[in-house]
């Protein structure tokens, strides 16, 4: 350990030097913004967090130095991200301080987005609303030639980062009515994606594929969306789809026999036998309707809809 803090002030010198030949308008002037999210998680989880630049035009060089609290998480590793393709990035920790160094050949012409994800495991023995900042202590950038420190130049602004632990199962830290595991389980990014997109063209958005037990990159609209069928006493049945792991997820189930009045209907008190366990915490249920279609006072078309809410 001792080695490798002497190899990482040998190159913060090297750095040092080489900011001292630069000229600061080398770089386009513009305020780079450099933002970690304020995270929720659960004790013992591993989480992705990003490093997000909104603009990388004109640098060929970047250090970042980020101080965490090991008691509550643990460095594990850096992955690029979409920009941080564009640079050969390298990440060295020591006692809760994370650098990461990222050059390239030329300065980019453009770019912004994901510079890296960092990955850190939250100590599972850790209590409740343990809380550690994510503090950018340290943002060097330059072009090809060398590196100068943006913030002494007034051209940075830092939003800085967070995690504090939770006991919620279901969190969803960018708001966008979607639980973050489910997000990453599937390979989207919980910052950017929204609950009405339809990735794969079948017709449901992200929010219906989670709330039926979907998944967001296979064409399985078929399987998911309720139909409607008659059962033995010519009751009109609904079936559908519903998560039981999820207790922020409403179904609401309506009735009506034109299309314009609409009748919010007792579920509880319609359910046409047992849930249907259906695995992966999904259940099929049957909700019937208010009577039978040969009741003589049942108008002579009948509709029903549901409404999924998160």
């Amino acid at each position: 350990m001792k080695r490798s803090h002497k190899l990482l002030q040998i190159r913060h010198a090297v750095w040092a030097a080489a900011a001292a030949l630069i000229c600061v308008s080398s770089l386009r002037a513009t305020t780079y913004e450099l933002s970690l999210p304020q995270y929720q998680a659960n004790a013992g989880q591993t989480i992705r967090v990003p490093i997000r630049l909104n603009d990388a035009t004109g640098l060929a060089r970047v250090r970042i130095q980020i101080n965490f609290d090991e008691q509550v998480a643990e460095f594990v590793q850096l992955v690029e991200g979409a920009l941080g393709s564009d640079f050969d990035l390298v990440a060295t920790q020591e006692q809760g301080v994370l650098t990461i160094d990222g050059t390239r050949a030329e300065a980019l012409t453009a770019g912004n987005g994901v510079l890296a994800w960092i990955d850190f495991e939250l100590n599972p023995g850790a209590t409740t609303e343990a809380y550690t900042d994510l503090a950018v202590a340290q943002f060097d950038a330059g072009d090809e030639t060398g590196v100068t420190d943006l913030a002494a130049s007034n051209a940075l602004e830092i939003i800085h980062g967070s995690i504090t632990l939770t006991i919620n199962p279901n969190i969803d830290n960018s708001g966008n009515r979607l639980p973050d595991w489910w997000e990453v389980g599937h390979g989207l990014d919980p910052y950017t994606t929204l609950a009405e997109q339809d990735d794969e063209g079948d017709g449901l958005s992200l929010l219906a594929e989670y709330a039926f037990g979907g998944n967001p990159w296979v064409n399985d609209a078929a399987s998911l969306r309720g139909n409607i069928h008659f059962n033995a006493s010519d009751y009109l049945l609904f079936s559908f789809r519903r998560r039981t792991d999820d207790a922020s997820l409403t179904y609401t189930v309506w009735e009506s026999g034109d299309l314009t009045n609409w009748t919010q209907v007792d579920q509880n008190a319609r359910m046409s036998g047992a849930p249907v366990n259906l695995g992966g915490n999904v259940e099929e249920v049957n909700i019937r309707s208010a009577k039978p279609m040969s009741d003589p006072t049942v108008a002579t078309q009948l509709f029903m809809r549901l409404e999924v809410e998160r």
